[in-house]
């Protein structure tokens, strides 16, 4: 019951890569993501107006791994910003606002993309691990000018655990990197 599921490669040069997602689910359901991107989005513009890309996800109803946006690939652009939202819901563990993948910015100068990440975790849930954003292990944000902005939430109820506001694992291969 994903709402956007989608494993090819996406890439625009000008205008917008532009996704939203709901996931559907009944209770007792899991795995209810809003989006969940398996193959590689890219924006290739150089300039003003290059293509931004843009996810707003929100978790379907149900038990747990409701996320509200998973990336497994990576997302990377030169000058179009990259804005990633996603709300978990769900009333058990794990039902994640963000979990993301590789992020790349590559662009230099004024033009340069922009990184911003937005996650809430489940309110409802009862379970633990409902943070607002992940960043799994091994998995990276790069940017040469750009800006990046992590912002997260955890949810959970009162007797719960783990329902960190971002979670950066640690392990080989995970960072946050701003060369210029």
């Amino acid at each position: 019951n994903i709402g956007v599921l989608t494993g090819f490669a996406i890439s625009a040069n000008e205008g917008e890569i532009d996704i939203t997602g709901q996931g559907g689910g009944l209770a007792g359901t899991s795995q209810n993501d809003g989006i969940r991107i398996g193959g590689t989005i890219a924006s290739t513009g150089l300039g003003a107006d290059a293509a931004r890309i843009t996810l707003l996800g929100t978790g379907g109803a149900g038990l747990s791994s409701n996320y509200g946006v998973r990336i497994s690939s990576t997302i990377s652009s030169i000058d179009g910003d990259i804005s990633i939202t996603g709300t978990g819901q769900g009333t058990g563990m794990d039902c994640v606002g963000v979990r993301t993948a590789r992020i790349n910015s590559t662009g230099t100068g004024a033009n340069a993309a922009d990184i911003t990440i937005t996650g809430f975790g489940s309110t409802l849930a009862m379970g633990d691990g409902n943070s607002g954003v992940i960043i799994a292990t091994p998995n990276t944000f790069n940017t040469v000018d750009g800006d990046i902005a992590i912002n997260g939430t955890g949810g959970g109820g009162p007797l719960t655990n783990g329902n960190l506001g971002i979670d950066v694992s640690s392990g080989v291969g995970n960072g946050i990197n701003s060369t210029g």
